[in-house]
């Protein structure tokens, strides 16, 4: 029993992480040489995401906005995308 316990502990603490804080792009390539990380970035800090057009409620945790890399506005899709997703494009607002 005491396996299932330490098991269940184990999960818990895994589930606690933000991955964002430890996934990063791979810092060496096939050859051994380092190149230069990069730190993801939510989308809530991207200045892509663009809380003007939104959808759903921050308080239902299904609060979504466009994100302009990724919506191709010429054609008239929009790709939504919550507060916590991350991708390799973004790039950190400047803080106001």
């Amino acid at each position: 029993m005491s396996g299932i316990k330490s098991l269940r502990q184990t999960l818990e603490m895994i589930v606690e992480i933000d991955l964002a804080d430890i996934l990063r792009v791979d810092s060496t390539n096939t050859y051994g040489k380092c190149r230069p990380t990069k730190v993801l970035v939510r989308c809530k800090d991207c200045i892509s995401w663009d809380e003007e057009y939104s959808s759903g409620r921050k308080s239902l945790g299904n609060y979504r906005c466009i994100c302009h890399e990724w919506s191709d506005e010429e054609d008239g899709h929009y790709r939504y995308t919550a507060e916590d997703d991350f991708c390799s494009y973004a790039e950190r607002r400047e803080e106001e």
